[in-house]
């Protein structure tokens, strides 16, 4: 575990830093009065969203061919968006449902950070979490459900699947539980960014 945390230390320390002042509040966001939808981007940029996931395509045609993503169809062009790297985040705010869903591409170490942050960051709003890992077709690879309402807030993050359970998350598991007292508290605001590797 120690080598996980020094590993994290060394390579991530800023970086997961720089997460945490662009983590954004899930109770802020509000794209139906029930939902906080999102994109992650290949990058690593979370974007918030007004809409539908494959909407954003739409209404953002020049990310659409940055990308080479066509828009049409609510699935296709989700399923075009992961194969691409992007990752789906839904919040259902009636019952704290946090569902995430990456492509394998999208499936990286940055990509896995950020996910660990933004569910650290709104822990206590979130009860229930699915997280699912899908091949070029749209399998799932990897999937996995926890319910974390049973944890306390500190305990919570032990406990997301196909991360904690990974030598990635232990280190950042334990990297956070010495930082914890140093993170935003659950009335902050913050606007996503950039978040550079």
């Amino acid at each position: 575990m120690e080598e996980n945390l020094s590993s994290i230390k060394c390579a991530a320390k800023e970086r997961l830093w720089a997460l945490v002042g662009h983590a954004i509040k899930l109770k802020d966001l509000r794209t139906t009065p029930a939902t906080a939808k999102m994109w992650i981007d290949p990058t690593g940029k979370v974007i918030p969203l007004l809409t539908y996931h494959y909407e954003y395509f739409r209404d953002n045609p020049g990310e659409a061919a940055k990308y080479g993503i066509v828009y049409g169809e609510e699935d296709p062009t989700r399923l075009a968006a992961l194969r691409k790297g992007f990752i789906r985040v839904n919040y259902e705010r009636n019952g704290g449902m946090l569902t995430i869903e990456a492509g394998a591409k999208g499936w990286t170490q940055p990509a896995i950070d950020v996910i660990f942050m933004l569910i650290a960051v709104n822990r206590e709003a979130i009860d229930c979490l699915k997280i699912a890992v899908l091949s070029e077709t749209g399998a799932v690879i990897q999937s996995g459900r926890s319910r974390i309402f049973r944890y306390s807030e500190s305990e919570k993050i032990k406990h997301i699947p196909l991360i904690s359970e990974t030598a990635q998350g232990q280190g950042l598991v334990e990297w956070l539980a010495k930082a914890d007292n140093r993170l935003p508290n659950s009335s902050a605001c913050f606007t996503m960014d950039r978040l550079g590797g």
